[in-house]
């Protein structure tokens, strides 16, 4: 699944952009936080992606580890050492608060929000199948380090898709797909927890915040929200990501299933997965009393909401390794530990009959034909495609059929 959040950052206020910074980089939801004593971390989860030349204008590289100060100070448009400004500031709306951060409302309770001068940022959060948290919090380190490495990749996948191929930086009174993005990339492995249980469940999802794209004349600027949202663009963006997550994990060993939209691993118990989905029964039971009582469904920007306004703020109290236990206990009553996910994985990768696997993704475009838009087509076939095909084979695919 793939939400979109606007990040506003004024140029005069400094607390207001580290605590931006910190919640994309949050240590607490960092695969580090789960490591045993004295265990040492692997390579970085919040890394830079991006065109080399475009990352280089803020200071920063593609796949150096993205620090909290220098992440700061770009998304208030600056350089990420001398602080010099290298994006355009602009007028933004950003709500007033107090000196805790905490929004402040009026008599009606809505935000209380003012115009001043600063800088927009994009935050694509993509979150992995539920199936893909539950192998990765049984894992063996090295198995663990594997999926971790996918998502980051999955998600670079989706950054160039939501990007390059959609209208995000503007061209005299239009806008364009861009040519290179900067964007940081933070991994979290934990959801919040459910106001109904006593401790957060894994979840791999990561942050990939787009602080900037680029034009063939060298404008580099923040990016166009709106082009992320029309046509289908998320749900292209996310199947994207899933199709080369499921890429991944096919050369992993494991076998994928389709299940409607999405997919899950073939072979980890449905039961666990439910167990450990505390927070999609959450939302999923508010969004079903709001189309209720609204006599429709919920649009995805709607259900993106709830989501938001359902969220519990994140647990400093227990201790991620109390979490880990946890999950190891809910796993163990489904038979499902480390020698478990060690079985399923029993497939040999993708088979060498391409023209058979790009017969049965073809099969896709007689439901995306149905669509009413071009990224929801694309969306239909990159969703066929995961675990079918490579995400360069699906894109030849539609290449070849367009």
């Amino acid at each position: 699944m793939l939400t979109i959040r606007k990040i506003r950052v004024p140029s005069a206020d400094w607390g207001r952009a580290r605590r931006a910074a910190d919640y994309v980089l949050d240590r607490g939801s960092s695969p580090a936080a789960l490591l045993a004593p004295g265990e040492a971390p692997g390579r970085p989860t919040a890394v830079w992606m991006g065109a080399p030349e475009l990352l280089g204008r803020l200071g920063v590289a593609p796949a150096e580890a993205v620090v909290a100060t220098g992440f700061g100070r770009v998304l208030q448009g600056r350089h990420a050492s001398s602080g010099e400004r290298v994006r355009t500031e602009g007028m933004i709306q950003v709500p007033l608060s107090d000196e805790h951060g905490h929004p402040l409302r009026d008599e009606n309770g809505r935000e209380i929000v003012q115009r001043v001068r600063g800088t927009k940022s994009v935050d694509l959060t993509f979150s992995a199948p539920k199936s893909v948290s539950v192998i990765w919090s049984q894992a063996d380190r090295g198995l663990a380090e594997e999926i971790e490495a996918a998502m980051l990749v999955a998600t670079g996948a989706m950054l160039r898709e939501m990007t390059e191929r959609k209208p995000v930086v503007a061209y005299r009174r239009d806008l364009i797909p861009a040519e290179g993005f900067a964007a940081a990339a933070a991994l979290h492995v934990v959801a919040r927890a459910a106001r109904e249980e006593p401790m957060p469940w894994p979840q791999l999802h990561v942050h990939a915040v787009v602080v900037g794209v680029g034009r063939g004349d060298g404008f580099f600027a923040s990016p166009e929200l709106s082009g992320m949202y029309r046509y289908g663009a998320p749900l292209e963006g996310g199947a994207v990501a899933r199709a080369r997550l499921a890429e991944a994990l096919v050369d992993l060993g494991f076998g994928i299933e389709r299940r409607g939209r999405y997919f899950e691993v073939r072979g980890v118990p449905a039961g666990l997965i439910e167990r450990m989905s505390g927070r999609a029964r959450e939302v999923a039971k508010v969004v079903g009393e709001r189309e209720a009582a609204n006599g429709r469904r919920l649009t995805q920007r709607e259900r993106a909401v709830v989501a938001m306004q359902t969220r519990r703020p994140k647990s400093r109290e227990l201790p991620r390794s109390v979490a880990r236990a946890g999950w190891g206990e809910a796993a163990e009553e489904f038979g499902f530990g480390p020698e478990a996910v060690a079985a399923i994985r029993d497939g040999d990768g993708f088979t060498a009959d391409l023209r058979g696997r790009r017969a049965a993704v073809a099969a896709a475009l007689d439901v995306a034909e149905e669509k009413e838009s071009a990224g929801e087509r694309r969306a239909a076939v990159f969703e066929r495609a995961a675990g079918v095909l490579r995400l360069e084979e699906a894109e030849s695919l539609l290449d070849t059929l367009a």
